[in-house]
């Protein structure tokens, strides 16, 4: 069955439907398989004291000044370092991490709404740009197809009226 591989995460449950499944999610969690996580830190992952920033999906902690790690239990890492330049701007948050790679600039942006990229400077897209131009013009074509045939309808209820 569809379910014997268990598809669902996070406590969902499985139900068969067809030759298909469908998870039904426990609160917080939502996503074909139970994935996402809508409050990451719904069970205050991070210590006492330590603001919790959900983040895509997961949680940061907002380590003090010479703590890192996914819980701040690294010391030996100054924040000052990696976000003195606050590379984040003015639309988004700074949050430090540890280097564990050169790539690694020691810190993640955490954007606020309408911006994204790694430093925050990139307005998300809006709805229209989602769209390429030949698409926008065969869901108009469609829409105008659709007002023509209900017009249509309209139209041949009322000769229908007339003639009894």
């Amino acid at each position: 069955t569809p379910c014997s591989e268990a598809p669902c995460t996070n406590g969902g449950t499985c139900h068969v439907i067809g030759r298909t499944y469908q998870c039904a999610c426990p609160a917080r969690y939502t996503g074909a398989n139970c994935e996402i996580d809508s409050d990451p830190c719904g069970s205050r992952p991070c210590p006492l004291g330590i603001q919790c920033i959900p983040f895509y999906n997961e949680y940061l902690c907002k380590c003090p000044n010479g703590f890192t790690g996914k819980r701040c239990e690294i010391r030996g890492f100054d924040v000052e370092d990696a976000c003195a330049a606050e590379p984040c701007g003015e639309h988004g948050t700074c949050i430090p991490i540890p280097r564990q790679h050169a790539h690694n600039l020691g810190y993640i942006c955490n954007c606020t709404h309408g911006f994204s990229g790694k430093t925050c400077d990139d307005t998300a897209p809006s709805f229209m740009a989602r769209f390429s131009l030949i698409e926008l013009i065969i869901a108009l074509a469609i829409l105008v197809l659709i007002i023509a045939v209900i017009f249509a309808i309209i139209m041949v209820c009322r000769c229908l009226k007339l003639k009894r």
